[in-house]
């Protein structure tokens, strides 16, 4: 099964209201702060959490292709859906992108989507990196990995989405939030502003703003 960390055992399955599937942003991890920190708050909330690493990401070895984080996310899917629960997701930056990705052509019913300072326009995003290598990691900006992107317009497709509950930073600059304002709008999403923070919530109680916005939506 592909590489993931969870935050209940066997035994508690019974006792949870659901699940919530976490996918995490470029060139981190499951084992991310902001994922950690919500793992932790939807245990509390006794709500399941997963949380895997994508395509060369963490332990992940598999190829880096949307495909390829399709195939994944759907091999955690289905073997939750054995438990007979609701089924929710949390997709951070790149994870939000790759969790639009993945429901466009998907019929499955979902309880919530989360969406964090999501990536929208993914192709935009790493055309211009094509053949650069990412950060400090070997994550390469491949051709089949960036026309992957291509392949999964999730704001040509906006119509096929609803339900979405999206937060935004007011003053982020690693994701465009035009995009993310005219997605929501075109989705008729509700939308969340983090005033004053950048993409990564460094300041003081920002985080929380984004916890407390996220268990609120996973507890309807």
């Amino acid at each position: 099964m592909v590489p993931h960390i969870k935050n209940f055992t066997a035994a508690e399955i019974l006792g949870l209201s659901g699940f919530v599937i976490c996918l995490h942003g470029f060139g981190t991890g499951k084992h991310g702060s902001k994922i950690a920190r919500l793992m932790s708050e939807l245990s509390a909330q006794n709500i399941g959490a997963v949380a895997i690493d994508l395509p060369e990401h963490g332990e992940n070895k598999n190829k880096l292709t949307i495909d390829n984080c399709i195939k994944d996310i759907a091999e955690i899917e289905n073997h939750l859906r054995q438990f007979n629960k609701p089924i929710s997701f949390y997709g951070c930056s790149f994870g939000g992108y790759t969790t639009l990705a993945y429901l466009l052509n998907n019929k499955n019913i979902y309880k919530n989507i989360f969406l964090l300072v999501p990536l929208i326009d993914a192709y935009k995003k790493y055309l211009p990196r094509l053949g650069q290598v990412y950060g400090k990691t070997n994550i390469v900006f491949t051709t089949e990995f960036v026309n992957s992107t291509k392949k999964f317009d999730v704001i040509k497709n906006a119509k096929n989405y609803k339900n979405l509950d999206i937060v935004y930073a007011e003053f982020d600059q690693t994701v465009d939030n035009n995009d993310i304002l005219n997605f929501a709008k075109a989705t008729k999403s509700n939308l969340y502003e983090i005033k004053g923070a950048n993409h990564w919530f460094e300041n003081e109680g920002e985080l929380d703003q984004v916890m407390k916005i996220a268990i609120e939506v996973f507890t309807r």
